[in-house]
């Protein structure tokens, strides 16, 4: 496994998991033990809300501990163009949540357009990068560095007015993928777009768990009533189709997190 497919897979477990700043200012904090990721990607302020996405810091440990709720303590300080964080060290909870993982904290940073200076301090030392932040892109450069490190390429922010179409079958259903996707593009006015597989987005390039995970697929539309008329075409399909089939769901996920699952209907 490549560091940077390793880091995916951790900014999947920090999208979970992770926490802000932790304010337990009587704690004593663990050493960093190697080298710190710190990443700067897309992600919800609440994930029980509908609401658009925010720029934020990741911060994810190279060092697996036994515990997976372990966190990057750290105070962040923005000012104008410039961001600065101070890594306290790592949380150890008291109640352990018994799986292998990292430490990882976040850090909503909310960048508007432009180029910031970014400096990360720990022990007497200060990495620095510079950010830049587009509508299209969110990339971070190391201009000065020596405990972290960032193995993630430019991050793709959502589209605005998209949605992804997740779809996962039996091998004896793998019709329905193709099935659902023509009642989509028939009955709507969308435009599909791709994203390059080696692209990281918060949106997946396929779902899991099922027997066959089929290719995610991107569209753009007008308004909020065509994502409406998704949901309920996806509700009629649930009802009339899936729900005679065992091993089969379909998601349909928005850039402002309207989530909608075939297994919601029956």
């Amino acid at each position: 496994m490549t560091v940077k497919h390793y880091f995916s897979i951790l900014l999947i477990l920090a999208i979970l998991t992770s926490c802000n700043e932790n304010t337990k200012e009587d704690s004593i904090y663990e050493p960093l033990l190697d080298s710190l990721y710190v990443g700067l990607i897309e992600l919800y302020e609440d994930y029980n809300e509908v609401a658009s996405l925010t720029p934020s810091l990741v911060f994810v440990t190279k060092t697996i501990y036994p515990c997976i709720n372990y966190s990057v303590v750290h105070e962040t300080l923005q000012y104008g163009n410039n961001i600065i964080v101070d890594i306290k060290g790592i949380y150890i909870e008291n109640i352990c949540l018994t799986a292998l993982g990292p430490a990882i904290g976040r850090s909503f940073v909310g960048l508007e357009n432009g180029e910031y200076q970014l400096m990360i301090r720990y022990d007497s030392v200060t990495d620095r990068y510079t950010i830049t932040v587009t509508d299209s892109l969110l990339i971070m450069v190391d201009e000065q560095r020596s405990f972290t490190a960032n193995p993630q390429p430019p991050w793709t922010r959502y589209p605005e007015n998209s949605f992804v179409y997740l779809c996962g079958t039996t091998n004896e259903t793998e019709w329905i993928y193709e099935d659902f996707l023509d009642t989509l593009t028939s009955n709507l006015n969308i435009e599909e777009f791709t994203i390059s597989e080696n692209a990281y987005m918060g949106y997946p390039h396929q779902p899991a768990g099922h027997y066959v995970d089929h290719p995610s697929r991107f569209f753009h539309y007008e308004n909020e009533s065509i994502l409406l008329a998704a949901e309920e075409l996806l509700k009629k399909y649930a009802v009339n189709i899936i729900s005679q089939y065992q091993g089969v769901g379909i998601q349909i996920i928005s850039w402002d997190n309207r989530r909608y699952y075939s297994w919601m209907y029956y």
